[in-house]
C-alpha cells in the first residue's frame, strides 16, 4: 500500500528530526515583577524616612519634658529656701533674736532648708574645679548658691557662663515686713536668665 509506506518514512524523520525548545519570555510578567521589586524598595525608603522623622520628634520632646521638669525642680528648691527663710525670721522674732535676721543676707541657702537640694556638693571657696551637671554647691567666696544645669535648651543665661547663681538679699517690694523697719530677706538670682520651654 503507498499511503501506508508513506506514513512509515514520515513517521521515521520525525523520530531521527531533533526537538528543539524555544523559551519563552513573557514581557509583561517580567516588567511587573521588577516594578514590583522598585515599590517594596521604595516603600521601606519612605518607611524607614518617615520612622526616622518620628523617633526624632519623639526624642526632642521627650527631651523637652525632662528639662520642663528640671526647671520645675530649680524653681520648687528656690521656693523651699524661701520658706525656709520666713520660718527662720519668725522663730528669730518669737525668740526675740531680731539680730540673727540681719546675718541671714550673704548665708547658705541651704542652711535654711529642710534637706540639702539632690545634687548639693557642699561649700567651697570659690567654683569647685569640676561640676558635674545637676549639681549644687555654695560659693563662699561670692556667698552665692551655684547650679549647674543638666539641659539648657531653652535657658538664656544673661552674661553667659553655664551656671545660675544665686544670694540671700535684704528683701524689697512685696517681700517687705514689718520686722522693726527692716525687710524679709530674700533669694534673689546674681545672674539673670530666661528659662522658657514646655
Amino acid at each position: 500500500n503507498r499511503h501506508g509506506r508513506s506514513g512509515n518514512a514520515l513517521r521515521r524523520r520525525m523520530r531521527r528530526t531533533p526537538v528543539i525548545f524555544v523559551p519563552v519570555h513573557i514581557d509583561g510578567f517580567g516588567v511587573t515583577a521588577r516594578r514590583q521589586a522598585g515599590l517594596n524598595k521604595l516603600e521601606f525608603s519612605l518607611v524607614v524616612a518617615v520612622a526616622s522623622v518620628a523617633a526624632a520628634i519623639f526624642l526632642a520632646k521627650v527631651i523637652e519634658v525632662q528639662e520642663l521638669g528640671e526647671r520645675t525642680m530649680v524653681e520648687a528648691t528656690l521656693r523651699n529656701i524661701q520658706t525656709g527663710l520666713r520660718w527662720t525670721v519668725s522663730e528669730a522674732m518669737m525668740r526675740g533674736e531680731e539680730d540673727r535676721v540681719a546675718e541671714l543676707p550673704g548665708s547658705n541657702p541651704v542652711r535654711w532648708m529642710e534637706r540639702p537640694p539632690k545634687g548639693y556638693l557642699g561649700e567651697f571657696e570659690g567654683a569647685p574645679a569640676s561640676v558635674a551637671a545637676g549639681s549644687w554647691y555654695f560659693d563662699r567666696r561670692e556667698r552665692e548658691l551655684a547650679y549647674r544645669p543638666r539641659l539648657s535648651r531653652h535657658l538664656v543665661i544673661e552674661d553667659g557662663g553655664g551656671e545660675l547663681r544665686w544670694r540671700i538679699a535684704p528683701g524689697q517690694g512685696t517681700e517687705r515686713t514689718a520686722l522693726r523697719g527692716g525687710a524679709l530677706p530674700v533669694v534673689t538670682s546674681t545672674k539673670p536668665y530666661r528659662w522658657g520651654g514646655g
